[in-house]
């Protein structure tokens, strides 16, 4: 029953509620209210993946009330993901969705202070990532001219000897040095965080 379940949330039994909360949305698959529960549960038990699948389904409610708190909720569990993940593209991706779904928590509630709080500092984490990648990408492309610029002297000198050879050796076809580039593709190296 929904009560058992509660008491087992309550309890602190989180993966126990979850299961008994699936196990009433088998019985009533349209009920957003046992979604968002079990929603509940799972962000509890630290499963944020299936809380983002619970709380999607919530969404589904006519209860206003009811899906403001899952679009903050989605944006929690999205936060939460967002954290375990180490490409900072993919990081990015699921923290902008977390961005989103804070914005329509507040476009349903806008004195909902905690989803406030939660836009400004998910925002703020994302623009600094945001603002790494771009360093990194510019300290690669950096390194990359530096190389090459590094190489011109070698590719100088390889031309000068190469035009002493065919000025000594006028049968000998005249071929030009193949220039260094820097490799097309290179990633940047991240840190795991």
């Amino acid at each position: 029953s929904p009560g058992t379940a509660q008491r087992k949330y309550e309890a602190g039994k989180f993966k126990e509620a979850e299961r008994d909360y699936q196990r009433l949305i088998e019985r009533k698959p349209n009920d957003p209210r046992l979604q968002y529960n079990a929603g509940t549960a799972a962000y509890q038990a630290k499963d944020f993946a299936q809380a983002t699948n619970y709380f999607g389904a919530s969404l589904l409610s006519q209860d206003l009330d009811l899906q403001q708190r899952s679009y903050y909720n989605l944006g929690n569990s999205l936060f939460r993901l967002g954290e375990e993940v180490a490409e900072p593209p993919k990081k990015m991706e699921t923290w902008d969705q977390s961005l989103k779904h804070y914005e329509r928590a507040l476009n349903l509630n806008t004195n909902d202070a905690d989803a406030k709080f939660n836009r400004d500092f998910v925002q703020k984490i994302l623009e600094e990532l945001k603002q790494q990648q771009s360093q990194s990408k510019s300290s690669d492309q950096n390194k990359g001219d530096e190389k090459d610029q590094k190489e011109q002297p070698k590719d100088q000198e390889k031309q000068n000897q190469e035009q002493k050879s065919d000025q000594s050796n006028k049968s000998k076809d005249q071929s030009d040095p193949k220039e260094s580039k820097p490799q097309d593709g290179q990633q940047p190296k991240e840190k795991p965080e």
